[in-house]
C-alpha cells in the first residue's frame, strides 16, 4: 500500500478536529490530544535539513515489507498533502515545524522555473528546499528506458483546490506568525484563480490545468470540492484582508453549488451533479434565509 502516509496525515487532521469538539464537551479527556500530538512528534521526526530550512514532505511512503514507490512518487510532496500538514503542526503548536512547510510554499510561489502569476503546482520536490538555478525543483525521475527525464503532467500541472489549499496555508500561517509574506502569497494565489480558473460563461470555477509549460491543457469540468475549497479561502482573506477580491468573489463558488444540495443545477460541464451527499454545508450556513 502506498496510501501510508496520506492516511497518518488523514487521522492525525481527524484526530485534531475530534479533540478540538471532545475538549469542548470534557475538558478532562486527553486521549485524543495525545494521540494527535503523538502523530504531530512523528510527521516532525521525518525532517531533515537545517532547523530553519525550508521543507516539503514527501506524500507517499512505501508500507513495511511493501514494494517500491514508483519513480514518479519517490521524490514528489503534493501541495494539498503539504497544505494540510502544514495545518496539522500548527495545531498541534508545533510551530517551528509548520512554519518551514509554509515558507516552502512561498518559495515555490516566488521562484517557479516558468510561472511568476500566483499559481502553485500541484506538486514539489520533496525533502530540505533547495532551490536550483531554474527556482523550485520539481519531482521527476531519470527514465533508462527513454533516457530522458521525465516528470508527470499531474504533478506540474495547477488544479484549482489544491491551489486554494496552498492559500488556504498561507493563511493559517499568517495568522500564526503575523509575517506579511504569508498573507500577501495567500492574496497572490487567489488572484491567479479568480483571473485563470473562473468559467467565463457561467457560474464556478473550473478545474484547473494539466500539463507541461509552455501550454498546459486547461480542464474545463467543476468539482464541488474545489468551489466550496475556494469560497473557504476567499471567505478566509476576506476577513483578514477587507481590501482583497475575496469580499467580492467569496460567493461566486456558491452561485454554482446553489441550492446547495436540495436539487441539481446543471451548471457543471461534466455529467456531475451537486447532490444533497457533497459537503455543500460552508454555503448553507453561509447564505441568508437558509435555515440555519
Amino acid at each position: 500500500m502506498h496510501e501510508v502516509w496520506r492516511g497518518l496525515v488523514a487521522s492525525l487532521l481527524a484526530a485534531l478536529l475530534l479533540s478540538i469538539a471532545i475538549g469542548a464537551a470534557k475538558a478532562d479527556d486527553t486521549e485524543t490530544k495525545q494521540l494527535a500530538c503523538s502523530m504531530c512528534d512523528a510527521l516532525a521526526a521525518r525532517m531533515t535539513g537545517e532547523p530553519e530550512q525550508p521543507f516539503v514532505f514527501r506524500s507517499y511512503e512505501p508500507a513495511n515489507g511493501g514494494s517500491a514507490l514508483h519513480p514518479s512518487l519517490e521524490n514528489t510532496g503534493f501541495t494539498y498533502d503539504n497544505a494540510l500538514v502544514m495545518m496539522a503542526l500548527y495545531g498541534c503548536q508545533r510551530k517551528a515545524e509548520a512554519r518551514r512547510v509554509a515558507d516552502a510554499l512561498v518559495v515555490a510561489l516566488e521562484t517557479d522555473r516558468r510561472y511568476n502569476d500566483g499559481r502553485l503546482r500541484n506538486g514539489y520536490r520533496s525533502g530540505p528546499v533547495i532551490p536550483g538555478k531554474d527556482g523550485m525543483l520539481l519531482p521527476g525521475y531519470w527514465s533508462t528506458a527513454s533516457n530522458s527525464w521525465v516528470e508527470d503532467g499531474y504533478q506540474v500541472g495547477t488544479a484549482t483546490g489544491s491551489t486554494a489549499w496552498g492559500a488556504l496555508a498561507m493563511l493559517m500561517a499568517y495568522e500564526e506568525t503575523n509575517q506579511q509574506a504569508y498573507l500577501d502569497a495567500a492574496r497572490k494565489i487567489m488572484t491567479w484563480i479568480h483571473r485563470n480558473t473562473a468559467d467565463p460563461k457561467n457560474v464556478g470555477y473550473l478545474g484547473g490545468f494539466f500539463g507541461h509549460e509552455p501550454t498546459p491543457e486547461r480542464m474545463t469540468w467543476k468539482s464541488t470540492e474545489h468551489n466550496l475549497d475556494i469560497y473557504a479561502a476567499d471567505s478566509w482573506l476576506a476577513r483578514l484582508d477587507p481590501g482583497a477580491t475575496g469580499h467580492i468573489r467569496a460567493t461566486a463558488p456558491c452561485s454554482f453549488l446553489r441550492p446547495c444540495g436540495t436539487r441539481p443545477r446543471a451548471a457543471s460541464t461534466s455529467a456531475a451533479r451537486p447532490t444533497a451527499t457533497h459537503p455543500m454545508w460552508p454555503c448553507r450556513a453561509s447564505m441568508p434565509n437558509s435555515g440555519h
